[in-house]
C-alpha cells in the first residue's frame, strides 16, 4: 500500500494544516450552521486535523452537548482532550475501527474521503452513527475543475499546469481519487 502523501507526521503537516483552516472554516461554519447545530447536540468530527472545527463544534453545544473528534493521527488535537470538557479525542481510522451506531445529531468530515481507498465503507461508516434525523455534512474540493486563471501570462499559466499534473500523478500514486467530489 502506497504511503499517505499528506501524513501528520510530516515536517510541514501543522503548517499545512493550518492554512487550510484559515481558507476553508469560514465556510465549514455556514455548512454546519446551516444544520442548526446547537446546545445539546453530540457531533462526531472524523479526520480533525488540527482541531478547529472540532472546538468550534464544542463551543457551539456547549456543556450539555458532546464533540467526539478522531484522526488516524490525533497528534494536533490530542492536548485538546483536557481542554474542553465536553470534547472526546480518538485515535481512529474511519474504515476499520468501529463507532457507536445512532449516536450522533451531526457527522462531519472535511477532505478526508478522497483520501481513503475504503471511502465507501468510511461513508456508510460515518452513515450508521447518525441518529434518525441526524446531518452528515461531508466537505471536499473539486479538483477536476481547476484551471488557470486566463488573465496571466502563459509562463505562469504553464507552471501551474505542471504542478497540477505532479500533484495528480504523486496523489493517484497514493489512491486519492481528485474526482471524489
Amino acid at each position: 500500500m502506497a504511503t499517505y502523501l499528506l501524513d501528520n507526521a510530516s515536517a510541514a503537516a501543522e503548517e499545512r494544516l493550518s492554512r487550510l483552516e484559515d481558507v476553508l472554516d469560514p465556510g465549514t461554519w455556514r455548512a454546519l450552521e446551516a444544520t442548526g447545530v446547537g446546545p445539546g447536540w453530540h457531533c462526531l468530527e472524523v479526520g480533525a486535523g488540527a482541531g478547529s472545527i472540532a472546538i468550534w463544534l464544542a463551543t457551539r453545544v456547549g456543556g450539555d452537548g458532546r464533540v467526539v473528534a478522531t484522526d488516524i493521527d490525533p497528534r494536533y488535537i490530542e492536548p485538546l482532550d483536557d481542554a474542553l470538557p465536553n470534547l472526546e479525542v480518538r485515535r481512529h481510522d474511519i474504515t476499520v475501527d468501529p463507532l457507536p451506531e445512532s449516536s450522533f445529531h451531526l457527522v462531519h468530515a472535511r477532505l478526508v474521503l478522497e483520501h481513503l481507498p475504503e471511502r465507501e465503507i468510511a461513508l456508510q461508516r460515518m452513515a450508521n452513527a447518525l441518529r434518525p434525523g441526524g446531518w452528515l455534512v461531508i466537505e471536499s474540493i473539486d479538483f477536476g475543475s481547476e484551471a488557470p486563471d486566463p488573465a496571466i501570462a502563459s509562463e505562469q499559466a504553464a507552471l501551474f499546469m505542471r504542478w497540477v499534473k505532479t500533484r495528480t500523478r504523486l496523489f493517484a500514486e497514493r489512491d486519492f481519487d481528485l474526482t471524489y467530489a
